[in-house]
């Protein structure tokens, strides 16, 4: 797909790729899933110990308990309760996209969008 300028010989602004938003929406979803990942993983965690009878954490006493069996299902309900609010899963999503395993690519991506933009306006 080629951007052209306006046709009515005006020297305007380069076109923007349409690419840039796509990035940047792909990059805040990535963060959003590792996010998630991040979430459920430690809940899971706590559900294998629960199924191998060693408690995942003491007690204040120090000593483990081993939980019900019951206790080791039930998946989404610790899960909700210990997620955050609102800003705090938006301070999560945003933490989780910079990270550099994650934002690696897309900074790339978007460091060539940038490039491409820039010649664009010396032609």
């Amino acid at each position: 797909m080629t951007h052209k300028r306006p046709a009515s010989g005006k020297s305007g602004p380069p076109c923007r790729p349409p690419l840039s938003n796509t990035n940047a929406v792909l990059w805040l979803q990535e963060g959003i899933w590792r996010t998630f990942q991040g979430r459920i993983g430690s809940r899971l965690l706590k559900i294998e110990a629960g199924l191998r009878g060693v408690a995942a954490h003491g007690n204040a006493s120090g000593t483990v308990t081993a939980p019900t069996p019951a206790l080791s299902f039930q998946l989404h309900s610790e899960w909700q309760a210990n997620r955050p609010g609102g800003l705090g899963l938006i301070g999560a999503y945003l933490a989780n996209s910079l990270r550099p395993t994650v934002a690696y690519p897309y900074v790339v991506l978007l460091a060539g969008i940038v490039v491409w933009v820039l010649l664009q306006g010396t032609e």
